[in-house]
């Protein structure tokens, strides 16, 4: 494997042991010996890393938020940008906005099943086979065949 985080996991073990790293992954040390050395599927490719990459950024990863100047983990920068605007606080608003055009932003997960978005349905409809409502103060219209008195 040649992707960053990979090398990043390797270097993670490197300077620890085999199953610190695996205990901070919340997976077994048999699982990541597997991976590491490309046994078993992960050696023919016929297995997804994905997971554990997703467990490396959230275990290992740090960014440096541009708006507060403070290293998060990318869980804390899902949590600020993703969210709906905070529109009840100002500090918590500009928090938002500036998380919008970071270089960090994180794309939205997508819930296992998801599906795609309904058609719209239309709110209003043009009701153009009833009479219109008569104006006030004019005739109104006789629904019987009896003269007015």
């Amino acid at each position: 494997m040649s992707e960053p985080w990979f090398h990043g996991l390797l270097h993670e073990i490197k300077n620890s042991t085999q199953r610190a790293v695996a205990e901070r992954l919340g997976v077994s040390r048999p699982t990541l010996s597997v991976l590491v050395n490309g046994l078993g599927e992960y050696g023919n490719g016929g297995a997804k890393t994905d997971r554990f990459e997703m467990r490396y950024r959230q275990a290992f990863e740090q960014i440096p938020c541009p708006h507060t100047g403070e290293t998060v983990g990318i869980q804390h920068c899902r949590g600020k940008a993703l969210q709906h605007p905070p529109t009840h606080n100002p500090l918590q608003l500009n928090h938002w906005k500036a998380c919008q055009d970071c270089q960090y932003k994180p794309a939205p997960l997508e819930p296992k099943g998801a599906r795609a978005p309904k058609a719209e349905i239309p709110q209003a409809v043009l009701d153009t086979k009833t009479l219109p409502l008569p104006e006030v103060g004019a005739p109104q219209i006789q629904l019987t065949n009896e003269e007015p008195a």
